[in-house]
């Protein structure tokens, strides 16, 4: 045996073992499965599931017959959905045309410029590829390339007149041409490149004639690769009709087993095969949707289960990770105080009623898997107590009745919630004081509840008995003095002589009143007093007695906590570190709110964290207390001056 026989030998058991291994992949890989054979096939695409619209889970589907034909009519009804074991109807189906990727990668040889009827082998694959691209139409979601020994001519076309074009300026030299696999090979490399279009088939129309050596040796590996990449190779061998399951042709037959493509042996005298025929079952595709009910974090299975004409076929399963966890409800800056008090009725013929009676509770729903979906109920819970269940949006704010509470007291709130897939979580609990205001008594009420009308009878009697006293020691003295008088009248040594004097008239000049300036008793106040100072007020604008706060300090702190403010001011609505006073360089007297629940109001309009400028006879609330600012030197306001009219004569 010569040595080139020993290596066709050789050279054909290497081609035997990859054949075999090759068949071991293509079995191995995922394919169709039916019920029965002649029903038709279904699988899932191999892409994962999508889930960022959890509960709504998206898939692709391809529906093929028992020919192998893609299916064009299947309708929702006809599929259902089987997610971890369990039937599940679909929401929508949709068909696609997500587009085929074409690419010719021609194996420039010799053996092409052989005439047949006239015409070279090549110029007819060149004819029959023009004639199939005229007649698709413009617009159409394919793309279209060319690869030859020389490297990429075309690279993704997307007019198919480009593609013409491209194909009648490709005119190789192909006496003097070098076959090789490097056309197959940048065409494979294209193929694997990334595209803007994920769903896009990719396609190899492979020309060539029979492989030397050197490509046998290398076909093997690109057809593994090309197979693991999920790319159809399609075989245009030009031989002739004497070679098919040849050492030499058999890896190109199984270059298009392995991919899912078709080997076609062209010997000049047949028809070349329409490539609508390789493309359309690869063509369309079905975009399904459905609600899950996954309730549990982890891997999931999907299949594909349909029934048509009474024959029922299921797909593969797909494995996919969902995370899946309970709804988060949270407190949005839940009050820590809620003062109720006594407020007449509007027409103030009806008796005081306590307010407010209800109050707003927002809640926050958070997803902490990523998925938002909609919710089932929230609910409101007071002391362990159900107060208030939403059951219809809005289900992130609650109406909480106060009617119960007529007396102060602390409670404990919590929020518990559900989803649509019946997943339930509650929040953490949190305290809200309810401050309840005395109700104010009038004074008959007042000396029928408490002991100080004893007390005050006891008082006005003893200060009666006392004028009675003082009344008649002042009786009997005015008597004695008259009786001395009278007594002093009839004695002739001790009886008065009138004597008259006249005095010289004056005219009687009248006393010019004294001015006192204000401006003076300003200046002389500023000087004992601080510059400015808060003036308490009550409900109906009146200054309150001993409730001023001198402001005499660069910096003056208001609230209800003394340790940690310098001015207390008692009252629920008023927080332990309410607001804030200072001065700025430029002596301007600032007013800013330190956080506080009921807030700092400034002629009514709220004041911010960094404060707002004072001027004199600011009205400000902290809460619901009251005060005027004023200045111990407040500047002048100029006066309006009125002038008569006179009408023209």
């Amino acid at each position: 045996m010569t040595s080139s026989s020993q290596r066709k030998l050789a050279m054909r058991g290497r081609f035997a073992l990859i054949f075999l291994v090759l068949c071991a992949i293509f079995l191995g890989l995922p394919s169709p499965v039916a019920a029965q054979e002649g029903q038709p096939g279904w699988r899932l695409l191999p892409s994962t599931p999508e889930t960022d619209q959890f509960p709504q889970i998206n898939f692709y589907l391809e529906a093929y017959d028992e020919a192998n034909t893609a299916i064009p009519d299947l309708a929702a009804g006809e599929v259902t959905v089987l997610e971890n074991g369990i039937d599940l109807p679909l929401d929508s189906l949709e068909r696609i045309e997500p587009g085929v990727q074409v690419i010719v990668a021609t194996n420039i040889a010799p053996a092409l410029a052989n005439v047949v009827g006239g015409v070279t082998y090549f110029d007819r694959i060149r004819l029959a590829l023009r004639d199939w691209a005229a007649r698709q139409p413009a617009g159409t979601p394919d793309d279209f390339s060319i690869a030859s020994n020389s490297g990429l001519l075309a690279v993704r076309l997307q007019e198919p007149q480009q593609w013409i074009k491209a194909i009648e300026d490709f005119v190789p030299n192909l006496r003097e041409s070098q076959p090789s696999v490097i056309s197959f090979s940048q065409a494979l490399d294209l193929a694997t490149d990334s595209n803007e279009n994920q769903r896009m088939k990719r396609t190899i129309l492979y020309v060539t004639t029979v492989p030397e050596e050197a490509e046998q040796e290398a076909l093997p590996n690109l057809a593994e690769r090309a197979a693991q990449l999920g790319v159809r190779v399609y075989v245009w061998l030009v031989a002739a009709p004497g070679v098919v399951n040849t050492p030499e042709v058999q890896p190109l037959q199984q270059m298009a087993a392995v991919t899912g493509g078709q080997f076609f042996l062209f010997s000049g005298k047949e028809e070349l095969p329409d490539l609508d025929a390789y493309l359309n079952p690869i063509r369309y595709q079905y975009q399904a949707s459905y609600t899950s009910g996954v309730v549990q974090a982890g891997m999931q299975r999907l299949a594909v289960q349909t029934q048509r004409g009474g024959l029922v076929s299921t797909s593969a399963e797909q494995e996919f990770d969902l995370n899946v966890l309970p709804p988060n409800p949270i407190f949005l800056s839940p009050p820590v105080d809620i003062l109720r008090s006594w407020q007449e009725a509007e027409d103030k013929q009806g008796e005081a009623a306590l307010m407010p009676q209800v109050t707003s509770i927002p809640i926050l729903i958070e997803f902490p898997d990523g998925h938002p979906r909609p919710v089932r109920r929230t609910q409101l819970y007071v002391d362990g107590v159900l107060q208030v269940e939403n059951t219809q949006p809005p289900f992130d704010v609650f109406l909480w009745p106060l009617d119960e509470y007529t007396e102060s007291k602390r409670v404990m709130l919590q929020v518990r919630m559900e989803d649509n897939l019946g997943l339930q979580n509650a929040s953490i609990e949190t305290a809200v004081q309810i401050s309840v205001q005395p109700k104010e008594t009038g004074f008959v009420e007042r000396l029928m509840t408490r002991r100080w009308p004893i007390i005050l009878a006891v008082v006005l009697l003893t200060a009666l008995i006392l004028l009675s006293v003082l009344y008649l020691a002042r009786r009997r003295h005015s008597l004695k003095k008259k009786r001395e008088e009278r007594r002093a009248y009839r004695d002739p040594l001790t009886q008065p002589v009138p004597i008259r004097q006249v005095e010289p008239a004056q005219p009687r000049q009248q006393e010019k009143p004294v001015e006192i300036s204000r401006d003076k008793i300003s200046w002389a106040f500023s000087k004992l007093k601080a510059p400015a100072r808060l003036v308490r007020l009550d409900t109906d604008g009146k200054t309150v007695r001993g409730g001023t706060i001198p402001l005499d300090e660069e910096e003056v702190t208001f609230g209800r906590d003394a340790k940690r403010v310098i001015a207390v001011i008692e009252s629920p609505s008023v927080s332990g570190l309410h607001a804030r006073f200072f001065r700025t360089p430029d002596g301007q007297y600032m007013l800013a709110d330190a956080g506080s629940v009921a807030g700092t109001w400034i002629n009514y309009v709220p004041a911010s964290l960094e404060g707002v400028s004072l001027q004199h006879g600011d009205l400000i609330h902290f809460g619901k207390i009251a005060f005027r600012f004023e200045l111990s030197n407040p500047p002048k306001q100029d006066r309006l001056t009125v002038v008569p009219y006179e009408e023209e004569s």
